[in-house]
């Protein structure tokens, strides 16, 4: 491969292909990929790097913990269905995104037919993360561009011309 509008090329030509022969195959390894990319964009808080903690382990003081806070709890509430977005918010936490990329791959194993898919996360703070706080500041500095927008990114790359 000489340059990369070659590979972009032989990728979509391959794409195309793909799309017409292997429809649901080629669903699937999309949904595999937007899967990987919306769990490890998900931001995991980490208590030490809140504001209101800034220093205090240098001075030899407890961190703070928000009453309730639930790390994890966002990348565990990642959902997938068809035809209708997941509504109800998950109990727990998933720090680390093995079991809910176990359940959401297992989902997207059932296509058996190119069907409408939804991945969505339900939890209250979810527009917040992906669009930004008042004045629309980002709200996460582990995911300062939110998660889903990313993601999106990603797979037009990986994918070519999905829109």
């Amino acid at each position: 491969m000489s340059n990369p509008q070659q590979f972009v090329a032989r990728l979509n030509d391959w794409a195309n292909e793909n799309l017409r022969r292997k429809p649901v195959e080629f669903q699937k390894r999309v949904c595999a990929e937007a899967i990987r990319q919306l769990v490890l964009n998900t931001p995991v808080g980490n208590e030490e790097g809140w504001a209101m903690n800034a220093g205090r382990r240098a001075r030899g003081l407890p961190i703070l913990r928000r009453r309730g806070y639930l790390g994890g709890h966002m990348r565990r509430n990642w959902q997938a269905s068809f035809n209708v977005p997941a509504r109800g918010e998950l109990p727990g936490v998933d720090p680390n995104g093995t079991k809910v990329v176990q359940e959401l791959m297992a989902t997207v194993g059932q296509l058996m037919q190119p069907s409408l898919v939804w991945f969505s996360c339900p939890v209250p703070y979810g527009q917040v993360i992906e669009f930004g706080g008042p004045g629309k500041k980002p709200w996460s500095r582990q995911a300062p561009n939110g998660v889903v927008g990313p993601t999106l990114a990603v797979l037009r790359q990986v994918f070519g011309g999905l829109r």
